[in-house]
């Protein structure tokens, strides 16, 4: 059989409470029967003081004990008279050195039970000078008796044999305590009662906020993003909604982005394939005659749309990791070098002009792979031949920053917008105004430059370059 979780929740509550509850009444008892039993052995004790008192005025009195030897019915009243009128050790503040007041014995002021009457008289005995029995109970061993002299003036005439309490069930006050015991049983019934009807709502609460999280987790399973959990309270359960709306949130940027990446994929694709239609078809219909040129432009489109696609492949080969990069210790000057020789003369011929500023010692060294920092560097390159403007210039400045390695690449007008500079990393995304598609750039050459220097534990940036251009910005962890 399979426990729902409010009943988990119910039992737990209820079980943990009851064992309280009865540890908490269980240490009550014990501790009231200490107390009590001290209570009872003070009262006790003050009674037998009194009774001493009186026992040395009837030997005065009577000239011995005669008197009481044989008349046991006034023994027993007078044990009972001042047991009876004992007062209470907390009437007295518990100071035993007061002085004890001689009863009179006509005059009780508390009515007892015969039962007590019994106790008290059973409790107590008479013995004479000489430690022999005069009146009350017979005593067959010490046991724990305790022997009270009684004195006139400095002569002990008599002893009060008294037995001390043990334990609280032997007091005629056990009612008493029962009754306590009785009470403290009831508030603890009483209170588990209460906790049986506050938990039930509370488990209902909690698992309440649990379902509705199940509910949600089911909304995003079923593909429902825009889900949200509403939940102001602090606790784990509060943190847990939190974190709930957090996951929902991205899920749902990350679909839109998604959606968006399949929409420009399409656009991108769409664009070269319809230009290449065109002339095909115009070729067909015998509207265009097919020459070289003709043929250089479809050629043109198809070199696009295999540029693309290549971007593409590689961008999503990054993505899921499938990328091999072979890592070894290479020198970066050296690879940079190599690139940008590739490129002089495409720069030169566009009438740009290439600076490179680099520190004096002959090699930087890092943990990289050669051929993906040869393609970060060329699609770089490709990006300010691109882009920038006839007549500017490309500086690249190199600065090693001891644990890293940083590479500028700053170029001429035209500028980026400054709110379209964080934008620049995203896929397929290009800057209309200036840096168009028609210059043939897919709008991934800096997603894929991201990917790999994000491979290499580093970082790259954008911002606007010191020559109104653009300034790329790479940091790499250097080997020494």
């Amino acid at each position: 059989m399979i426990f729902k979780l409010k009943y988990k929740i119910f039992l737990s509550i209820t079980v943990l409470l009851v064992a309280a509850i009865g540890g908490m009444v269980f240490l009550l008892q014990q501790s009231f029967d200490r107390t009590f039993l001290q209570y009872v052995n003070e009262y006790e004790q003050k009674a037998q003081n009194n009774l001493i008192a009186n026992l040395g005025q009837e030997y005065i009195d009577h000239g011995g004990w005669e008197v009481i030897r044989n008349d046991e019915n006034h023994w027993n009243d007078l044990v009972v008279s001042n047991f009876a009128r004992a007062t209470s050790p907390l009437e007295n503040n518990g100071d035993s050195s007061k002085p004890v007041d001689i009863l009179n014995l006509d005059d009780p002021t508390r009515n007892i039970s015969k039962r007590e009457k019994r106790f008290y008289r059973s409790n107590v005995a008479l013995l004479d000078a000489q430690k022999r029995h005069v009146v009350g109970r017979e005593i067959e061993q010490p046991d724990g008796t305790e022997f009270k002299p009684i004195t006139v003036g400095s002569q002990v005439v008599g002893y009060l044999a008294a037995r001390p309490l043990l334990t609280v069930l032997e007091t005629p006050d056990i009612e008493f305590s029962k009754q306590q015991v009785h009470g403290l049983n009831i508030i603890a019934i009483v209170m588990t009662l209460l906790t049986l009807m506050l938990s039930i709502p509370l488990a209902r609460y909690l698992v309440s906020r649990i379902n509705t999280l199940a509910t949600g987790t089911r909304e995003l399973a079923s593909g429902n993003y825009s889900v949200r959990i509403p939940d102001a309270s602090n606790d784990e359960l509060g943190k847990l909604s939190a974190d709930f709306n957090v996951l929902a949130r991205t899920l749902e940027e990350n679909e839109k982005a998604r959606c968006q990446w399949i929409a420009d994929i399409s656009h991108e694709l769409r664009t070269p394939l319809a230009i290449l239609r065109g002339e095909i078809e115009a070729i067909q219909d015998k509207v265009r005659v097919l020459t070289p040129e003709t043929l250089d432009n479809l050629h043109s489109e198809v070199m696009n749309l295999d540029r693309l696609v290549k971007d593409l492949y590689e961008l999503s080969m990054s993505d899921i990791g499938a990328l091999s990069y072979q890592k070894q210790k290479i020198n970066l000057l050296e690879i940079l070098h190599q690139s940008i020789s590739i490129y002089t003369e495409e720069f030169e011929k566009k009438n740009i002009r290439i600076e490179t500023i680099k520190p004096e010692q002959g090699a930087l060294w890092v943990h990289a792979d050669r051929d993906r920092l040869g393609q970060l560097f060329s699609n770089l390159l490709t990006n300010s031949l691109r882009y920038t403007e006839s007549g500017g210039k490309l500086e690249v400045r190199v600065i090693d920053r001891s644990n890293q390695i940083e590479i500028q690449f700053n170029d001429t007008e035209p500028a980026v917008p400054d709110e379209e500079i964080p934008r620049l990393f995203d896929r397929l995304y290009r800057v209309e105004s200036s840096r168009s598609r028609e210059t043939g750039g897919t709008g991934l050459g800096l997603a894929i430059c991201k990917n790999i220097v994000e491979a290499h534990q580093g970082t790259i940036s954008a911002w606007r370059s010191p020559y109104d251009g653009l300034q790329i910005t790479i940091e790499l962890p250097t080997t020494r």
